[in-house]
């Protein structure tokens, strides 16, 4: 990771190398998006620094650092589907990493829409396999309401609050 002008001496080959020795087998990186730059730039800078070095499985958080000039709330919306599905924000760092109140509101608005959308989509799944299992057609109240779990609503709430 880049920070303050320094640079690990350890790509992504050597670090996983190294990892997986100790016994880690998966490695979650921040992907730190530089001023004036999109999300998908960003994304497509760290996935070129990982291309044909990964040794262990490999996931992305989306360090968010730039709503003015670089990405946009539609394009954070849309990490998910490329895998993304957790945010980093510095509130530390200022002048290099740390982000305003408005960009911190922002994205935590997006997250909130972005978790209920999720639980939402969860919901239909788990009413659809209940409706299968139990011959019940689409649209009965009974399946429906078996699944919305209490624990499911709560973390929703929790997730957007």
């Amino acid at each position: 990771m880049p920070f303050g002008g320094t640079t690990t001496i350890d790509d992504v080959e050597s670090g996983q190398t190294a990892a997986a020795f100790g016994g880690t087998t998966c490695h979650v990186d921040f992907i730190i998006q530089p001023p004036g730059s999109t999300f998908g730039d960003a994304i497509d800078e760290w996935r070129s620094k990982a291309n044909g070095k990964q040794v262990i499985d490999m996931g992305y958080h989306m360090a968010v650092t730039d709503l003015r000039e670089g990405g946009t709330l539609e394009e954070l919306a849309s990490l998910p589907d490329q895998g993304i599905t957790s945010y980093k924000l510095f509130m530390a760092y200022k002048g290099a990493l740390m982000v305003d109140d408005e960009t911190l509101f922002k994205t935590m608005e997006v997250a909130a829409e972005t978790a209920r959308a999720r639980d939402g989509a969860r919901r239909e799944r788990r009413r659809d396999r209940r409706a299968r299992e139990e011959g019940a057609g689409r649209g009965t109240h009974e399946p429906l309401a078996a699944t919305r779990y209490d624990v499911q609503e709560a973390r929703a709430a929790t997730r957007a609050s």
